[in-house]
């Protein structure tokens, strides 16, 4: 009965030592896993800063420009409204000279000048 006890404590034993290497490898395991996570969240920390500061640039960089832009735009609408209105004023003005030399020549024909 002593032996078959002693059979029993021995593959207590050995259970034990497999039980303990069972635990090492799992500590290895999660300190491997941690490690993993640990990169993982740095890149996820680096990946919102980019976005962020992506972010940042086109709400302030890129949309101040076009704001800018559709000043620029404005002004020049405006500057040539300007200008359409100063060469609608020209040919008049070369209209009205056209129908003073007209008349000119009538006076210088009615004189007899011509």
């Amino acid at each position: 009965m002593n032996e078959g006890i002693d059979l029993i404590l021995s593959e207590i034993r050995e259970l034990k030592v497999q039980v303990g290497g069972l635990d090492q490898k799992i500590d290895n395991i999660e300190a491997l896993l941690s490690q993993k996570i640990d990169k993982v969240e740095q890149r996820l920390y680096r990946l919102e800063q980019e976005t962020t500061n992506t972010r940042f640039f086109i709400e302030h960089g890129i949309g101040k420009r076009i704001n800018i832009m559709g000043e620029r735009q404005e002004s020049f609408r405006h500057h040539l409204e300007e200008v359409l209105q100063i060469e609608s004023k020209w040919v008049r003005m070369e209209l009205d000279i056209i129908d003073l030399q007209r008349d000119i020549k009538k006076i210088k024909w009615h004189l007899n000048i011509a």
